[in-house]
């Protein structure tokens, strides 16, 4: 993964149940979450992480249109945003601004 390759020490999850696993078991710097996801959603899975910890900031990617996941209420129009298909470029600026 891009990420990796780039210093950044991943954890990845299949979907929503598998990361809820692991979430509660250390800290993590930053949730990249896909939007629209089987069962929990990725907005569901924010709230959850949130939850246990506070102020962790999360990106929300998918391949739907940021307007229509505003407009359905799947997202809120604040939240950080990353349409697929992305350029590596693109990620790896959308994490460093998330990671201050």
């Amino acid at each position: 993964m891009i990420l990796s390759l780039h210093g950044y020490n991943v954890t990845a999850a299949q979907d929503a149940e598998e990361a809820m696993h692991v979430l509660p078991r250390r800290r993590f710097d930053l949730l990249i979450t896909d939007v629209i996801m089987p069962g929990r959603s990725g907005v569901e899975l924010a709230e959850i992480a949130v939850a246990l910890w506070p102020g962790l900031p999360v990106l929300f990617v998918s391949g739907y249109a940021w307007d229509e996941l505003v407009r359905t209420r799947r997202l809120s129009r604040d939240a950080p945003f990353l349409r697929k298909p992305y350029r590596n470029e693109e990620l790896l600026t959308m994490v460093s601004a998330a990671l201050g």
